[in-house]
């Protein structure tokens, strides 16, 4: 779970370092990360594991999960144009991390203690705290706060329903098809809605070596990081591992304080200390 949230938050590092080119549209830009995910994914398949086809009931739930996560993709991607991203982002996470404990409890009948509660609970004020600057930010209602909160759901609701995938299928060849899935499923939206702009962000990616570069370096960090969480689904339990994913934005904010010069400020370290102590909680 660990090195799921330090995979992906160099991923939305490197996004971060992409979208400053305002000729490129973020929807269009998953949909390309999500292909290229989905490369990187088969070539781990290739070089490390066996290639097989699992049973029919896997891909009967991977359509469904497949679904779910695209639309948590849709529901985070389209407020990033019209609403404030700082505002926006602490209540996805603190939504994820208490919302996904919850459901591995009721729908996995899974056991957890009640340090693995307060762990929980941790890290959603740690995540708060430190993504908010230590400020209380109530948005007023808005599309943008509705769907950001549906991204939450739709990543604590996909997280748990993953876990079964795990032993029905190796946890690469769930991985590769995961995002062979979705990405069709992106593809086949942002064409249908936005196909100009959608080939217009290809074409700027593939002729920028710089960008291609950061694309590139994104996708093999997503397809590793998304690997190594369905290894913790497949050995642990969901109420326990998906918590400790929510620690992504705290490397994110480690990242870009020492790689991107950015200014962390203190509570937003104290944040990063909270978050640290409910994840050796959920540990012990």
């Amino acid at each position: 779970a660990i090195a799921y949230a330090l995979s992906h938050a160099l991923v939305s590092v490197f996004d971060k370092l992409i979208l400053k080119n305002k000729s490129i549209e973020p929807m269009s830009l998953s949909t390309f990360r999500l292909g290229t995910n989905a490369l990187f994914s088969l070539i781990i398949v290739l070089v490390l594991f066996d290639f097989a086809l699992p049973a029919t009931s896997f891909w009967i739930s991977l359509t469904v999960v497949s679904f779910v996560y695209t639309l948590a993709v849709l529901f985070y991607f389209i407020p990033l144009k019209f609403g404030d991203v700082s505002q926006l982002v602490p209540f996805r996470e603190a939504i994820a991390a208490i919302l996904s404990f919850s459901l591995a409890v009721l729908l996995l009948s899974e056991i957890a203690t009640i340090l693995d509660l307060i762990g929980t609970l941790t890290i959603m004020v740690g995540i708060y705290v430190l993504l908010t600057g230590g400020k209380i930010v109530l948005p007023q209602l808005s599309k943008s706060v509705v769907l950001t909160g549906l991204s939450g759901v739709a990543i604590a609701v996909f997280s748990v329903l993953f876990k079964p995938l795990v032993f029905l299928a190796h946890p690469s060849l769930a991985n590769l098809y995961l995002y062979v899935f979705v990405f069709v499923l992106l593809f086949v939206i942002n064409t249908a809605v936005n196909s100009k702009r959608q080939l217009e962000t290809f074409k700027i990616i593939l002729k920028g070596r710089k960008v291609l570069l950061l694309s590139l370096a994104a996708s093999l960090s997503a397809a590793l990081g998304t690997l190594a969480l369905f290894y913790g689904l497949s050995v642990g339990n969901a109420a326990e591992v998906l918590p400790v994913t929510r620690m992504l934005p705290v490397f994110a904010t480690l990242i870009g304080w020492v790689a991107l010069k950015e200014r962390a400020g203190l509570a937003r370290l104290i944040g990063a200390v909270i978050t640290f102590v409910g994840v050796y909680l959920i540990s012990i």
